[in-house]
């Protein structure tokens, strides 16, 4: 899991500019043997059975009993970043945040530049503490107000991407660091419970035959991507895969949050499905996983809540893995929780839900 991980990580996918990650993934898909497409807008999707029978157009976005999934694993593909907004002559540019980032976090930040010629290592501007005006530079910066410094390279252009720099790192206690571990943890988990189902390895008599595999693009800006698939799949229900918060010093319960070593955390909420929430938690329990529940009152902000809307509606459960300093360059997550995660899906695989 750690290798795979690390792979993914490494290759940028910001919410607009996924084909590099979309183009693993197809790929990985396609090894599985598994009938695998994608869209316009960069969505990837397989299925594991009647190959040659999903390569008929007609039989997307169906209801037909006979060729719609009994169930889909999603998650999304993205991450965020940012965008080139201005270019200046002395080889400084200026960017607008692509998704959800905190500019307090961002000065002394390496980044690197996507340019049509290549990647340009750049860094985030800052006031050395020594020339800092009290009165003014001790506030909390805006994106609008920050630079990134290119040292001199003048090839970059406005609407360039600029993504995060941070090897994965291992740490203490099974724990890793990186950028984008929000989503790549439940990309991940969708690559490994499919090579899970290619080797058809269950063991009870009434498993979910027919399941298919979605990795959407653009969550961060809107859950764009999981509508777009989901709409071309139309599962009979959906579990979605992504990220929570984990617990830190700032960051406690009280605020939805969990230990990073809690386990799987299955959502509960008004626009999930109830019968599927209960339907993993007995999965859970059945089978001694460690669980905690997240309450994710009207909207869980996941591409559940797209999904839910379609086409008359699909059932969603959702299941997420504890992470800490969410869109930062440094995301923190413990193995034993995606593993536990991990276990829940191929109990879903095995049982049905």
């Amino acid at each position: 899991m750690k290798d795979l991980l690390k792979k993914l990580t490494s290759i940028p996918a910001i919410s607009g500019d996924e084909k590099k990650l979309t183009d693993f993934v197809y790929s990985h898909f396609k090894s599985l043997n598994f009938a695998t497409f994608r869209d316009d807008f960069g969505n990837v999707w397989a299925y594991n059975y009647a190959a040659e029978s999903h390569q008929d157009s007609n039989i997307q976005n169906t209801r037909d009993p006979d060729v719609q999934p009994d169930i889909m694993f999603e998650a999304h593909i993205d991450e965020v970043g940012f965008m080139v907004t201005k270019v200046c002559d002395n080889g400084f540019i200026k960017v607008a945040p692509v998704g959800g980032v905190d500019p307090g976090i961002l000065q002394n930040i390496e980044v690197v530049i996507h340019t049509k010629n290549g990647d340009i290592p750049g860094v985030f501007c800052s006031i050395p503490p020594h020339l800092k005006d009290k009165t003014t530079d001790d506030k909390p910066p805006q994106i609008k107000d920050l630079y990134i410094d290119t040292f001199g390279v003048t090839s970059i252009e406005i609407g360039d991407y600029v993504s995060y720099i941070h090897e994965f790192s291992e740490l203490t206690n099974d724990t890793f660091a990186s950028k984008s571990l929000d989503n790549r943890v439940g990309i991940a988990l969708l690559l490994k419970i499919a090579e899970y189902v290619s080797q058809n390895t269950y063991s009870t008599n009434n498993p979910p035959k027919k399941i298919a595999f979605l990795a959407s693009v653009q969550e961060e800006v809107g859950c764009r991507g999981a509508a777009m698939g989901g709409y071309k799949i139309l599962p009979k229900k959906a579990i979605v895969i992504d990220v929570t918060h984990g617990i830190s010093p700032n960051v406690t319960a009280e605020d939805d949050a969990f230990k990073l070593d809690s386990g799987v955390a299955i959502g509960a909420g008004a626009t999930l499905d109830k019968q599927i929430f209960h339907r993993l938690k007995e999965l859970a329990t059945n089978a001694n996983i460690p669980y905690t529940v997240e309450v994710c009152g009207a909207n869980s902000g996941t591409n559940a809540w797209s999904l839910q809307n379609l086409a008359g509606g699909i059932p969603c459960g959702l299941i997420s893995i504890p992470l800490r300093y969410m869109h930062s360059p440094s995301e923190v997550a413990q193995l034993y929780s995606i593993d536990s995660t991990l276990k829940l899906m191929q109990e879903v695989c095995q049982n049905g839900i």
